[in-house]
């Protein structure tokens, strides 16, 4: 048996089960025998209020290692145990706890990149140009260089340009790549032939990175601009204009032959070297790749999934990849994909046609015509509509709504973010933050204590929407707690809501009570326990209440209205509706009022007994 078997939901320590030290466990297997033990750790659990308590459902994560190609190796696969409510950075600091720091050393071109040195730069074109250093400066504990070209076409400060140091690549001997002796002050003629490189770069043109020379004609001249207009003896129709003065025109009078070396490529000469060191942390060693249901792998980034917790990234699988011995380098490749490429399910940012941004969600695709229908998230389908894919009316998501409420500076508190008012929804907003500093409440869904309670997606429980307003709210709190930034529009709990009464749809004005109560009915529903984890409460209470009424004696039963008599019948009701109701709502936020209504004739008594939520005072 597997020893990180699944444990079904629900169970409670010595009536489900006892737990044992791993020797007590070992010992009684070798000497009464049986299956594997169910291997299960005790954490320091909680996020409000921390105490060591037992993990009893995990987060069970298949970690791969890549190959020299850097293709996941499915031989390698090994699984690992981590706390649901644990962060992916926590994950990575525990798979590199006992790696080294890793010494790279390279060689690399012994270039002064002080201020004022003479270089030769190549600009973000891959053309190269003699330039000047203006300055050095250090940005977040990173080296930078602000570079002047020395090329009359883009001398002006206004081209300049800033370099990290580090792009070694960029930078060379000043007049290495470049020609000293190339033509300033050269005159062109019309119709004159000449070697230019290609502008227009097309990628079936380049060679590696290198943009190639062409021979072409000079069809017209300006003299006052000392300007002139070249078209290339090539298939495309392409002019382009230059400087006269320009390093990237030569004329054909000068060499018939194509100019020994591009720009970018080195000439065969010696130069300089030096040697470099790196030394790499054990967290730069390492990167973490999450799966992808359309990519296959998407790299874990920082700002977007490091600090996110398991059960919020909702991971089975992690690709762990390291850097190369030899040079430090990574085996896999970035990819970067089109957000246009949208698929059913998927969330953009549309303009509708009163030219506002509201998030939307593709409805449908259409290949044919390159069209989605789209809806508006939190509006009536009357809105939605066909939007052209390549529409201006399209953008990515989170670029044109959510990135403009979601500020950069963090919380000044833990738990000090603030909601969006999507529209009308401030009675939305200040119940979710009043429900946020329940402590107990706030930390059942902080520390993924929920997830023992989420019912199996069967049959009655996914006609009730399958746990998903418990898991919405449970994401939200994370936001609020968890989060980098002090503002986050809350519209998947608003959906949400939308979808379980729609007199909560749009941005119309609400009533907060009546929210309250949906919230409370919603949860009790999508978080109900097993019956069976309630017969030995109940029976431990029932026989508490007997003892209460023995020991009354014959005056507790003579007297109908007698507070035992009430008690007793309370305590009954309260125990029935709670073996039908038993939540985290019902433990938290439920009360039972009593209301006793006695005959003035014949002074008998009717008591009843009502369980409920919310408090309602009557304010004079």
């Amino acid at each position: 048996m597997d020893s990180y078997n699944k444990l079904k939901r629900g169970i409670r320590e010595s009536r489900d089960y006892v737990s044992v030290p791993e020797s007590v466990s070992k010992a009684w297997l070798q000497w009464y025998g049986g299956h594997t033990p169910i291997v299960r750790e005790a954490r320091e659990l909680g996020i409000l209020k921390r105490s060591i308590r037992l993990d009893l459902y995990p987060m069970i994560i298949s970690l791969l290692q890549t190959t020299a190609e850097g293709e996941p190796e499915r031989k390698s696969k090994r699984k690992l145990s981590f706390s649901s409510s644990s962060r992916l950075c926590d994950v990575r600091d525990e798979l590199v706890k006992d790696y080294e720091p890793m010494k790279i050393t390279r060689r690399v071109l012994g270039i002064c990149l002080d201020e004022g040195s003479m270089v030769d730069a190549k600009d973000e074109y891959g053309y190269w140009f003699p330039a000047k250093i203006v300055r050095r400066f250090n940005k977040n504990n990173k080296d930078f260089v602000e570079i002047n070209w020395q090329d009359p076409k883009y001398s002006d400060s206004k081209h300049n340009e800033v370099v990290n140091v580090r792009e070694r690549h960029r930078f060379s001997h000043y007049h290495y790549m470049t020609d000293p002796h190339d033509k300033r002050g050269v005159q062109y003629a019309k119709r004159e032939k000449v070697w230019a490189r290609l502008r227009v770069v097309k990628k079936r043109d380049l060679d590696g990175d290198l943009p190639p020379w062409h021979l072409a004609t000079i069809n017209l001249i300006h003299s006052n601009k000392r300007q002139v207009r070249v078209k290339y003896n090539i298939r495309e129709k392409t002019e382009y204009w230059f400087h006269s003065d320009s390093t990237e025109l030569l004329s054909c009078s000068i060499t018939k032959k194509k100019p020994a070396h591009d720009f970018g490529e080195r000439p065969d000469k010696l130069f300089d070297e030096i040697t470099e060191e790196k030394v790499y942390s054990p967290r730069e060693i390492v990167r973490l790749w999450l799966p992808h249901r359309r990519y296959g792998w998407e790299l874990a980034k920082e700002e977007d999934h490091m600090f996110k917790s398991l059960a919020e990234l909702k991971l089975t699988e992690l690709l762990l990849e390291r850097r190369k011995r030899s040079n430090g380098k990574w085996v896999r490749v970035v990819e970067k994909h089109d957000w246009r490429d949208l698929e059913r399910g998927d969330l953009v940012d549309a303009k509708d046609t009163m030219k506002k941004w509201y998030e939307a969600e593709v409805i449908e695709c259409r290949s044919e015509d390159n069209t989605v229908f789209v809806h508006y998230v939190g509006f009536s389908k009357k809105w939605d509509e066909w939007l052209n894919i390549n529409s201006s009316r399209l953008a990515k998501h989170g670029t044109m709504t959510v990135q403009k409420y979601d500020s950069n500076t963090p919380p000044m508190v833990r738990g000090g973010v603030g909601l969006v008012n999507l529209g009308n929804t401030c009675y939305m907003n200040s119940i979710v933050q009043c429900l946020s500093n329940c402590a107990d409440f706030t930390e059942y869904f902080l520390d993924q204590s929920y997830l023992q309670d989420l019912p199996q997606l069967l049959s009655s429980s996914a006609a009730r929407g399958g746990g998903m307003m418990a898991t919405t709210l449970a994401e939200l709190l994370q936001r609020l707690w968890n989060s980098q930034t002090s503002v986050f529009p809350p519209r998947a709990l608003k959906k949400m809501i939308g979808k379980a009464n729609p007199d909560f749809k749009g941005s119309r004005q609400q009533d907060a009570s009546e929210l309250l109560v949906l919230l409370f009915d919603r949860l009790s529903s999508d978080l109900k326990r097993p019956p069976a984890a309630n017969d030995a409460a109940a029976a431990v209470a029932n026989n508490k209440i007997e003892d209460i009424g023995k020991k009354e004696g014959k005056e507790g039963k003579e007297k109908k209205d007698c507070p035992v008599k009430q008690e007793k019948e309370k305590s009954s009701y309260w125990e029935s509706y709670r073996k039908k109701n038993d939540s985290i709502i019902t433990d938290l936020m439920t009360y039972v009022e009593q209301q006793t209504t006695m005959c003035l004739t014949c002074n008998k008594t009717h008591i009843i007994n009502t369980a409920s939520q919310v408090v309602y005072l009557l304010l004079q």
